[in-house]
């Protein structure tokens, strides 16, 4: 089964979760625009 948990919780998968989404929706924006929005999740 799959647990889902709040990145805040797991803050070592920050540089992963970003680059999954920079390459999954958008690497025109550059990888800093998702980094600042991965940043901004792991506020509890």
């Amino acid at each position: 089964m799959v647990e889902i948990v709040p990145l805040a919780s797991h803050p070592h998968h920050q540089a992963q979760v970003t680059d999954w989404l920079w390459q999954a929706f958008d690497r025109h924006n550059g990888r800093e625009f998702f980094a600042s929005i991965v940043q901004s999740s792991m506020r509890q």
